[in-house]
């Protein structure tokens, strides 16, 4: 059996509940676009890497991954988030939370970590070579002339600050009702220490 896997970082219940409500002021901003997904609350993550199809074999390899890479991370990075953002020409398709500056570049030295305790435990993956930029999907669209508008009023957001309390190893079931959370936390590895 192969699974469908990604390593991220998901929220508590006050930080989940906060994306939210973002979340949901989005829609109402994006209620005109065809074919409209929006993230449901139990989904909404910031992905770190994403693996692929893997076997069940493979998934006591990627655990060993992630205690790895946190033994050499063992301090939860503050992770900030500062807007919403929608931009037709390099995601046309998506409207999604920004993380800050700060937030990618520390979120992206953990990424390195995992990639490197992947490699030594023999874990296959597809090595993207793009910046990583830290951010969390709130939702998915079809409509080029919606897009064009330049009507979209995205909302205007506080800062959000959290430390995460783990990195988890998580399946995809894209096959599942839209209204049911589609991602499930296969493991689970905290961080040592947290402020």
């Amino acid at each position: 059996m192969t699974r469908r896997l990604f390593i991220a970082i998901n929220f508590t219940k006050n930080i989940r509940e906060e994306m939210d409500d973002i979340a949901g002021e989005t829609r109402l901003s994006l209620s005109g676009a065809d074919k409209l997904k929006i993230t449901q609350p139990d989904d909404l993550h910031i992905t770190l890497l994403f693996l692929g199809d893997k076997s069940d074999e493979s998934i006591i390899p990627v655990i060993d991954s992630l205690r790895g890479a946190l033994d050499g991370f063992p301090v939860s990075p503050l992770v900030e988030f500062d807007k919403v953002i929608f931009n037709p020409i390099a995601a046309p398709n998506m409207a999604w939370i920004s993380g800050t500056k700060k937030t990618s570049d520390d979120l992206s030295l953990l990424r390195e970590e995992l990639e490197k305790q992947l490699v030594k435990n023999g874990v296959w993956f597809k090595i993207d070579h793009k910046k990583f930029n830290a951010h969390i999907t709130l939702a998915r669209f079809d409509n080029l002339t919606f897009q064009k508008s330049g009507l979209i009023k995205l909302p205007k957001i506080d800062r959000i600050s959290f430390y995460p309390e783990s990195v988890d190893l998580v399946e995809s079931h894209p096959g599942n009702n839209k209204f049911e959370p589609k991602y499930e936390v296969l493991a689970r590895v905290e961080f040592k220490k947290a402020f």
